[in-house]
């Protein structure tokens, strides 16, 4: 979005690292309720990380319309981290397999050896 200033710039062909949140934005806990699912409060999200800014060898910004190529060499999670799968509850909107699980569930997910 043009009004969102930007958070980091990067020079075409550079590496870098981005650190995310969940889409969220850390509102679903690491507990075995799902309570934080059924109350999610779905007027704040998606989070983003970023914008980023791109610029070229001249220090020249990419445009609106402009066409990026971008390579992602690695993606995970951070040590020590989760995830998450969850369905909403009926009363707050439900989704797609609310006939089938019509109350909030939540299933925490640990990587290792990734």
């Amino acid at each position: 979005h043009p009004e969102i200033p930007s958070v980091a710039e990067v020079k075409t062909g550079e590496f870098f690292r981005v650190e995310m949140v969940d889409w969220t934005g850390g509102a679903v806990k690491d507990d075995g309720s799902a309570e934080d699912i059924k109350n999610i409060d779905l007027s704040t999200v998606h989070y983003l990380s970023g914008p980023i800014k791109v610029v070229d060898e001249d220090g020249v910004a990419a445009k609106p319309g402009d066409l990026l190529a971008v390579e992602i060499c690695n993606l995970g999670p951070l040590p020590g981290e989760w995830g998450f799968t969850g369905s909403f509850d009926r009363e707050n909107g439900g989704g797609f397999l609310t006939d089938h699980f019509p109350c909030a569930t939540k299933a925490i997910w640990y990587f290792e050896g990734i």
